[in-house]
C-alpha cells in the first residue's frame, strides 16, 4: 500500500478530474506518444513511493502545464503496467475516502461479492492502513462465517481492545463489555464474512453511535444483507479481474521478481485466464504450479484439468476442483496436518498453539535430523508457500506467528474429514 500523502493527494486529483494519462500518436513512426503533465506527476510520485522501475533511463520531471513530454515505447509499457497495477489502489483510496470522511453517523461499508474474489483481502488492506490507523480510537476484527459462533465472535473482537482475563462471562456479558469499550470512541470494526440477517441484529446492539464518525466494514456474498445494513453508504460491489490483471497476479505468485520464462507464456496466459478472474482461484492455481515442473507438458495437464471444472456453473465447486488438485500433491503427513488444521483452526490460530497441537496428535514426527517441531515449522511453512493458507500475522524479522484460511478451504477440509473418518471422525 502507498501511504505517502503526496502520492494519494495526486492520485486523487487524476481520479476526481477524470484526466487521461495520454494523448493518442502512440503509432508515430518515431515509436513516441505524448504523455499529460498530470501523469508525469503522477509517475514520478510512483516510482518514488514503491521504488519500483529504477531502470528507466530518462529521468521524469513535472513539466509545466503547457509543456510536452515524448516518451519511447519502453517508458511507456512501464506506464501502461503501472496505471494497471494501480487500478486496485484506486479502489482503496475512495473506500478510504469513505471511513475517514462523511457523515458523522455511525456508518457501515459493505464489501460484496462472490466466494474467493478478494473481499477479505480488501478489507484487511483497508484495516491495517496507515491512514485508516491514525483515524479511529479503536480498530476490532471479528470473523463470523457460515455457522455463526456469537461467543467466539465476541471474544476475537474483545480479544483486539482489551485483556481477556476471564473466559467465564456469559455472551450477554460479553457483549456489553464490548459495547462499553466502544462507547464515546471513535472505532472501526470489521466483520468478516456475515451471512445472516439475524447475525446481523445480535451484533449490532454492540455497536454504539455516538456521532463521532465511527464505521464498520462488512464483507458478505448476500446483496439482500448488504441492503438490511445499509445506513449511508452504498454496498461496493467487488469486481472480477480482467484478462491482464489474473495474467499479472499469477506471473508475481510463480515467479514472483523473476523472469517468465518464454516458453510458458502462452500455456501460462490460457491458464489465468481459465481462472476466470477469481483471485482465489488464481492464487491457488499459482501454488499448484510452484510445486510442479516449470515444463510446458506439466503445465498443460493443470491447464485441461482447470477447463474441465470451468464447464461446471457453480463456482464454489470449480475452486473445490482446484482445491483438490493442491491437495493433492501434499505428502500424506502433510495432508493430515492442513486437514486438522481447517477442521478445528481454519478461522485462525498462533502457529505456536498449532504446532503443539500437531505434535501431540503425532501428525508431525520427528527424525534424525529434526525434531517434531522443526518438522511442524517446515509443514507450516509449506502450506503458506503453497497458499493453501494465509499470514496473519509476522513478527519485525518477518516470522509467521498466525495464519488462517479462506472460508471455501475450510469447508473443504470439513466435507474431507467426513468423507474419510465419517461425522465424528
Amino acid at each position: 500500500m502507498h501511504d505517502d500523502p503526496l502520492f494519494l493527494k495526486h492520485v486523487y486529483y487524476l481520479k476526481k478530474e477524470k484526466r487521461n494519462f495520454f494523448n493518442g500518436q502512440k503509432d508515430n513512426p518515431n515509436g513516441s506518444f505524448i504523455m499529460q503533465p498530470a501523469a508525469i506527476v503522477f509517475l514520478n510520485l510512483y516510482i518514488h513511493s514503491t521504488k519500483q522501475f529504477r531502470d528507466i533511463s530518462i529521468i521524469l520531471s513535472a513539466p509545466s502545464a503547457t509543456s510536452q513530454q515524448h516518451l519511447n515505447r519502453q517508458i511507456q509499457g512501464y506506464v501502461l503496467l503501472i496505471v494497471q497495477e494501480e487500478a486496485h489502489f484506486l479502489w482503496t483510496e475512495e473506500l478510504i475516502e469513505r471511513l475517514i470522511w462523511g457523515p458523522k453517523d455511525l456508518d457501515v461499508v459493505s464489501l460484496v461479492g462472490m466466494p474467493g474474489i478478494g473481499k477479505t483481502t480488501l478489507a484487511k488492506r483497508l484495516y491495517t492502513h496507515n491512514v485508516i490507523i491514525s483515524r479511529f480510537d479503536v480498530c476490532s476484527w471479528g470473523t463470523i462465517s457460515q455457522a455463526y459462533n456469537k461467543r467466539k465472535t465476541l471474544l476475537e473482537m474483545l480479544g483486539d481492545l482489551v485483556p481477556l482475563n476471564d473466559s467465564t462471562c456469559s455472551d450477554d456479558e460479553l457483549a456489553e463489555k464490548l459495547r462499553r469499550h466502544l462507547l464515546k470512541k471513535s472505532y472501526l470494526i470489521v466483520i468478516d464474512d456475515l451471512w445472516s440477517i439475524d447475525a446481523w441484529d445480535a451484533l449490532m446492539r454492540c455497536f454504539p453511535d455516538d456521532k463521532n464518525s465511527s464505521r464498520i466494514i462488512l464483507t458478505n456474498r448476500r446483496d439482500n444483507v448488504a441492503s438490511y445494513t445499509k445506513r449511508f453508504s452504498a454496498p461496493h460491489h467487488h469486481r472480477l479481474f480482467t484478462d491482464e490483471e489474473s495474467w499479472r497476479l499469477l506471473q508475481k505468485e510463480v515467479f514472483g521478481e523473476e523472469r517468465f520464462p518464454p516458453e510458458l507464456e502462452k500455456i501460462g496466459v490460457q491458464i489465468a485466464q481459465s481462472c476466470r478472474g477469481l483471485p482465489l482461484a488464481i492464487v491457488l492455481v499459482a501454488g499448484l504450479l510452484a510445486k510442479i515442473e516449470k515444463q510446458e507438458l506439466c503445465w498443460r495437464k493443470v491447464t485441461n484439468d482447470l477447463r474441465c471444472s470451468c464447464v461446471i456453473a457453480d463456482d464454489a465447486q470449480r475452486y473445490m476442483d482446484i482445491i483438490t488438485l493442491s491437495f493433492s500433491l501434499l505428502p500424506d503427513q502433510l495432508k493430515l496436518c492442513f486437514l486438522y488444521f481447517g477442521e478445528y483452526f481454519g478461522n485462525g490460530v498462533k502457529v505456536r498453539k498449532l504446532i503443539q497441537r500437531w505434535v501431540a496428535e503425532e501428525f508431525a514426527i520427528g527424525n534424525g535430523l529434526k525434531s517434531a517441531e522443526n518438522v511442524a515449522k517446515d509443514y507450516v511453512m509449506e502450506l503458506v508457500d503453497s497458499n493453501l493458507v494465509m499470514v496473519v500475522r509476522r513478527s519485525f524479522s518477518g516470522k509467521v506467528i498466525a495464519i488462517s484460511m479462506h472460508d471455501l478451504l475450510g469447508e473443504f477440509c470439513s466435507t474431507t474429514c467426513i468423507d474419510q473418518w465419517g461425522p465424528e471422525g
